[in-house]
């Protein structure tokens, strides 16, 4: 028994529309539930830098600002993607997205000296990543390592 299956161009046009949704809809499930970590409020973020060994003075200082994460990574965005993936996350499945970062002045944080600042990058109110690091001129800059 022989079992032909013929394609037409509807056919073929529907089943490459139907695997482009499909791809679509696990790339935006993956942006949603990559990361478990609450970025959406003041509080837990505080929650979250104080989990991190990063004691903020003030939870509601802080300023925020929207940055679009390139579609291509220049050498800075990879240094700083490293830096990132040191600390489990990983800034490449975000090329292109619009993010909000909210930086934390002066904070206390063991193993930097001098003015230190906590940098949150949240998506969709997940934190996908961060820093901290000092304010000065060739300061350090640290991952958001967990204790």
């Amino acid at each position: 028994m022989s079992l032909y299956f013929t394609l037409t161009r509807r056919k073929i046009c529907f089943i490459s529309l139907t695997f482009i949704i499909i791809c679509m809809v696990s790339a935006e499930f993956f942006h949603i539930y990559a990361y478990e970590i609450d970025g959406s409020s003041a509080e837990a973020r505080a929650d979250f830098a104080k989990e991190i060994g990063c004691d903020i003075n003030d939870k509601k200082n802080y300023s925020s600002r929207t940055i679009t994460i390139p579609q291509e990574f220049s050498k800075l965005y990879d240094g700083y993607n490293k830096l990132q993936l040191e600390a489990g996350f990983d800034l490449s499945s975000y090329k292109g997205c619009e993010v909000l970062v909210y930086t934390y002045p002066s904070v206390k944080y063991d193993g930097l000296n001098g003015e230190t600042q906590l940098n949150l990058l949240v998506y969709r109110g997940r934190v996908i990543g961060g820093d901290i690091s000092e304010t000065s001129i060739g300061g350090k800059m640290l991952p958001l390592y967990f204790e």
